[in-house]
């Protein structure tokens, strides 16, 4: 059975890379008879047979045990759903693997009963098949955690944790089209945040209830971060990072490929297992890099080789033997991965944006320590990483560096390429912006080393804003929310670049420097519409740019640049807010007479 063939009536047409498999799932032997009695019983309706079950598909199991009645979430009457969406919160995923890898790393019972349906938002039965479709549409080629048609498998027998499937319905939701909403959503205005709210408490209760936990626990936990934290990032959200995280090394997927960890699981399994873990992963970095604060994942500590199948061979359910090839743990020598996995054939595009991670890791880190305490040994780091990127230069042909799409290559490999170029060109940004404060004992640089290395650093914002040249609108939709603070980081750079008056002298450099700072500022406010952050770092933007008229006396810079480098906040009371006062701290002394008076 596939999601596709559940879906009635939606001409939806998936334009992804990504197509589902063509072998649909033979799932047992249930008669019609028996199925429409028993909807009939559980539910007090006589509403005719659901369209899917003519379908020649066929359901395992008894039929009072598959199909139960969905209630609205204002409390209406009870609605006929559709039989395989209601009987998956009934039992969370379960592998057909060895019991002992299960009780060792899943945890010993992966059991865990859920009386709370799904929510009904409308009573068309195909609107929540369509939120799936959606789902694998937009989502899971950035997110690979799914074998599709193991996970339709699952789903049609009742095994997959009703929390991880509002999880997912909660991302797909913001997908839906102007023609989706008035059509499924006729007399009712409900959100994304309702499925999401669902999900929370429900994983909630699971985790209360029991310490074991599984992989369908590790991605719900993950999708709520995602949702939660690229939505509204605020405290909550950011610590909703640290639970998936925690989860994560609880089912100890961090030692997938360790000795004697999984001994008998299948090819296949290790590969949920890696996609999972390197996607909670590159996680952990990206928000990390965001807020400026410490990672939670010690990468000497992580067992897991990258995935050897690609993402759309790996959604089809058609995974290679793994290669075993581990990332480098010194992030300075990144660049040996970018090597290492063209002369393995790994280099495909998810396999290389970690790559591209790793080294924007140990560029964030470097800064990170530098930042608390400053040491001539933290400079030396950050002076190989500089010459890492150098590296890496080298390591990646020279049509990769090209932004242009090329002829054999689809969107997807496209956009992933973009995205990394995009992840490279921001670590670069960050290792030529000033790393410390001018009076620290024993670091100081002269004036004109500072200017130069700010002047390489713009060349890198710049370079980043070019890439964008090379995007296409459809890409927005489909890209990492992530890379929002990349494009505010850069806009940031550029606009102080500005309000120094550093290119006042030069037409030509002050006319590259709007033009990049336009198509930045364009592409934020494209990813505003589909992401709260990109909302939340546009209007943080725009406050900076308003006060463009303020000149900003050089020497005072590092620590602007140092506070701006955080471009969410944890902490603070209006995470992604601009502190004005920093912008006043460091005018010209003339100004600063004048704003007193």
């Amino acid at each position: 059975m596939r999601i596709e063939d559940l879906t009635v009536g939606v001409g939806h047409n998936e334009s992804s890379v990504l197509q589902s498999s063509r072998a649909p799932a033979t799932i047992g032997a249930a008669t019609r008879s028996q199925l429409s009695s028993s909807i009939n019983r559980r539910s007090g309706l006589s509403s005719p047979l659901p369209r899917w079950l003519e379908l020649g598909q066929q359901i395992q199991g008894e039929p009072s045990d598959l199909v139960v009645q969905s209630v609205g979430l204002d409390g209406s009457e009870p609605t006929l759903a559709l039989p395989y969406l209601e009987t998956a919160f009934r039992n969370p995923t379960t592998w057909d693997e060895p019991r002992a890898f299960e009780e060792n790393v899943f945890g010993t019972d992966s059991a865990a009963t859920m009386e709370e349906p799904l929510p009904c938002l409308t009573s068309d039965p195909a609107f929540q098949p369509h939120l799936l479709s959606l789902y694998f549409e937009y989502v899971q080629p950035r997110l690979p955690m799914f074998r599709r048609p193991q996970f339709e498998h699952d789903l049609a027998a009742g095994r997959v944790f009703v929390g991880l499937l509002n999880a997912m319905l909660a991302i797909s939701f913001r997908y839906l089209s102007r023609q989706d909403l008035s059509r499924f959503l006729v007399d009712k205005t409900p959100t994304s945040s309702d499925y999401a709210d669902r999900a929370r408490a429900q994983l909630d209760a699971v985790l209360s209830q029991r310490g074991a936990t599984s992989l369908d626990i590790v991605r719900t936990a993950c999708l709520l971060a995602v949702f939660d934290y690229f939505s509204c990032p605020n405290p909550r959200s950011w610590m909703s990072v640290s639970t998936a995280i925690r989860l994560a090394i609880m089912t100890k997927l961090h030692q997938t490929d360790s000795p004697g960890v999984a001994t008998g699981l299948s090819d296949a399994s290790k590969e949920d297992c890696r996609y999972l873990w390197w996607t909670i992963w590159k996680l952990d970095t990206t928000i990390s890099s965001i807020s400026m604060t410490s990672f939670a994942i010690d990468g000497a500590c992580i067992g897991v080789a990258v995935p050897t199948s690609n993402v759309e061979d790996y959604t089809n359910d058609m995974v290679q033997p793994s290669a075993l090839y581990f990332l480098e743990t010194e992030s300075s020598k990144c660049w040996r991965a970018f090597q290492d996995m063209q002369s393995k054939s790994l280099d495909h595009a998810f396999n290389m944006h970690l790559a591209a991670v790793l080294f924007l890791r140990g560029v964030s880190q470097c800064q990170q320590r530098l930042q608390t305490r400053p040491s001539p040994g933290l400079v030396g780091e950050m002076m190989s990483m500089k010459n890492a990127f150098s590296c890496i230069r080298l390591a990646l042909p020279s049509e990769f560096w090209n932004g242009s799409k090329s002829i054999d290559e689809d969107d997807y490999s496209h956009r992933n390429r973009l995205e990394t170029l995009i992840m490279l060109y921001t670590g670069h940004l960050i290792i030529n912006e000033p790393p410390y404060e001018q009076n620290v004992e024993n670091l100081c640089i002269s004036q004109d080393e500072f200017i130069a290395s700010w002047q390489n650093s713009i060349l890198h914002a710049e370079e980043l804003a070019g890439v964008l040249r090379h995007w296409v609108p459809e890409y927005f939709a489909r890209a990492d929310p992530g890379i929002c603070s990349a494009l505010w980081h850069a806009a940031c750079a550029l606009s102080l670049y500005k309000m120094a008056g550093t290119n006042k002298h030069d037409p030509f450099l002050a006319a590259r420097v709007e033009s990049s700072l336009d198509l930045l500022c364009v592409s934020l406010e494209k990813f505003a519409k589909t992401w709260g952050i990109g909302r939340t770092l546009q209007d943080s933007l725009k406050t900076l740019q308003s006060w463009a008229w303020l000149p900003l006396e050089t020497s005072r810079l590092p620590k602007v640049i140092l506070e701006f480098r955080k471009a969410i906040n944890p902490l603070a009371q209006s995470p992604g807010s601009v502190d004005v006062s920093l912008l006043c701290a460091a005018s010209v002394p003339s100004t600063e007479s004048n704003l007193e008076e």
